[in-house]
């Protein structure tokens, strides 16, 4: 099966700097692939360079289609980026910003649809923002900007999405919530690529991890298979407890290797 996104032997470079070597990575719809790795592995760059917003060299196909070749009115309907910066320097609502999502849905001189309000209810909803509809997002607090900006993201109905540290500055609640969203975008059909910090979530939630160290694609596959006791201690230099709870498998970096 044809995967949805497909990096093949992609590289980037950041001011002069190598950063991501020869990465390979295949997403097929319906799978959460959490990309994780410490600190300086290369997964912003490759994200960035999947959401097209970073100049690569190798081949990224996403839905079959070249990257590079894909009109930007086309790629802003396939692929849906939320990046890892928050910060927002407008004092729009939060309905407002979240309805910037349906932009490459509309005509130049179109208004809302219908289907934009329903998807853009669908994705507050999804993203627990509801109840934040109407207050200027310079004045939300990072965890609930930073949901507001996830809602935008879904809001965008595309074939992939691709998030960075989605939870970050969360609580522990909101963490959970974000990463069921995910998982069931996943189960909806669509491809996720989430870059994670948290290896429980991680395990918890993905269908596929990839790991990264150095700028390298270390492993790929199911979390139990990538996640094991000597590629932690290899790439992170940790100790983990790990197990499984209800049919989910968990993580738990213990100590220092």
């Amino acid at each position: 099966m044809t995967p949805l996104l497909a990096v093949d032997r992609v590289s980037v470079v950041l001011g002069g700097r190598p950063v991501v070597h020869d990465a390979s990575l295949a997403v097929p719809a319906g799978c959460l692939t959490a990309l994780v790795g410490p600190n300086g592995a290369g997964k912003t760059s490759l994200l960035r360079a999947i959401a097209g917003t970073a100049a690569w060299q190798g081949g990224i196909r996403v839905g079959g289609q070249d990257l590079r070749r894909m009109p930007a009115e086309v790629r802003a309907r396939t692929v849906a980026y939320l990046p890892q910066q928050r910060d927002v320097a407008w004092g729009l609502a939060a309905r407002d910003v979240v309805a910037l999502g349906r932009l490459p849905h509309r005509t130049f001189a179109g208004g809302e649809s219908a289907a934009d309000r329903a998807a853009i209810g669908r994705a507050m909803a999804a993203a627990d923002v509801a109840a934040l509809a109407g207050r200027p997002v310079d004045r939300l607090s990072g965890g609930e900007r930073a949901r507001v900006l996830l809602a935008r993201a879904l809001a965008q109905d595309a074939a992939l999405l691709v998030v960075d540290e989605p939870t970050a500055a969360l609580d522990p609640y909101h963490q959970i919530q974000v990463m069921e969203v995910l998982r069931a975008e996943a189960d909806a059909g669509r491809a996720v690529v989430a870059v994670l910090h948290d290896l429980a979530l991680a395990a918890r939630f993905a269908h596929q991890v990839a790991l990264m160290d150095a700028g390298r694609m270390v492993a790929a596959g199911a979390p139990a298979s990538v996640l094991t006791a000597a590629a932690l201690a290899r790439v992170y230099r940790i100790e983990a407890l790990a197990g499984t709870h209800d049919g989910a498998g968990w993580i738990l970096p213990w100590r220092r290797c």
